[in-house]
């Protein structure tokens, strides 16, 4: 038997043992997804790697740019902290003006470095 809304609103006990699952809609479609869903074969494995090997320059240029969009990643608190610190409290407005270029640059970076991630890493497969 099952609760309508009002009743479950209201705290009235689940009749259902806990832990049973509501195996109905999206659960449902879910472990139908996982059950019919293949493993990688071998072969098309051994395919992308030879195809890798073959052409290392994305791959090698996509880490480098993992890198690169990481590192900005780090220096935009670092940055904002510093603006704060040195130029906010102490008002000093020339370094701010100077820490919020050198912060819109930053950001800069870092999107063209995911967008450069994503094409390097969608060229190898």
């Amino acid at each position: 038997m099952r609760l309508n809304w009002r009743k479950r609103r209201l705290g009235a006990e689940d009749p259902r043992p806990r832990g049973a699952r509501d195996v109905s809609g999206l659960d449902a479609y879910l472990d139908v997804e996982e059950r019919d869903s293949k493993k990688i074969e071998p072969q098309n494995f051994r395919n992308l790697v030879s195809y890798i090997l073959k052409h290392p320059a994305p791959l090698f240029l996509g880490m480098g740019i993992v890198l690169l969009g990481t590192g900005a990643s780090l220096l935009e608190p670092r940055i904002f902290g510093y603006a704060i610190d040195e130029a906010i409290v102490p008002r000093r407005w020339d370094l701010l003006v100077r820490y919020s270029w050198v912060f819109l640059v930053v950001i800069l970076v870092r999107v063209v470095t995911s967008i450069a991630q994503a094409y390097f890493f969608e060229l190898l497969g």
